[in-house]
């Protein structure tokens, strides 16, 4: 597989993708009943702690998020870790917020617009 084909193949389709996987995330927390239930206990201020998660870029595009809770007074941290909806982490916390950015060929460019 020469470099070409691979910016032609998959990965340009994944770039391209990016709209669609930030469409499908934005409709899911819409509709998102635990978000709204995250975002009515952040309002009284019910957490002790929040913990981000993510691996890679989407660990990274996390930051601008922590800054903004610590800003309001949140104890926020970013841990890097890879998870699924149904990981011991996902099955022990008050919510999970997930992108729905789909499957990806390589770098996870829709999944970080998507975060």
């Amino acid at each position: 597989m020469s470099e070409l084909s691979i910016i032609q193949g998959p990965y340009l389709q994944d770039i391209l993708g990016q709209p669609q996987a930030l469409q499908d995330t934005l409709r899911g927390l819409d509709s998102s009943k635990p978000l709204n239930r995250l975002v009515t206990r952040l309002r009284r201020g019910s957490y002790q702690r929040i913990v981000l998660t993510g691996m890679g870029g989407s660990f990274h595009a996390l930051y601008p998020a922590t800054l903004e809770l610590v800003d309001h007074g949140f104890n926020a941290i970013r841990v890097e870790t890879s998870d699924s909806p149904d990981s011991t982490l996902a099955r022990c916390v008050d919510a999970v917020v997930r992108t729905l950015a789909g499957e990806e060929f390589s770098v996870s460019c829709k999944t970080y617009v998507a975060s």
